[in-house]
């Protein structure tokens, strides 16, 4: 009777070494790749306040329903970039 080869289980990789662990495992990400993103993301903020200070026809516009006609889609736009980069301050500064 012939012996059989060990199986391998789900914890190791060939050649004995553990299998790296899975990243939704972990949790959130840790707040300083939060920061970095942040930080990195402050150029593109500028450029959507810009964008949003240049020709802003939704301040002069004489109601309510009148402004949000006159935004233009790249405005809509560069709030969704500022709303993206409030989610990325968020993230660096929650305990």
């Amino acid at each position: 009777m012939r012996d059989e080869a060990p199986r391998q289980s789900d914890s190791e990789t060939p050649g004995g070494l553990p299998a790296a662990p899975d990243a939704t495992e972990d949790g959130p990400p840790p707040p300083l790749n939060y920061g970095i993103l942040a930080v990195l993301w402050t150029a593109v903020s500028a450029g959507a306040v810009w964008l949003l200070l240049d020709d802003p026809a939704w301040a002069r516009a004489p109601g309510f329903l009148a402004a949000l006609r006159a935004v233009r889609l790249e405005q809509w736009l560069a709030v969704g970039l500022l709303g993206v980069h409030l989610r990325w301050l968020w993230g660096a500064w929650r305990p």
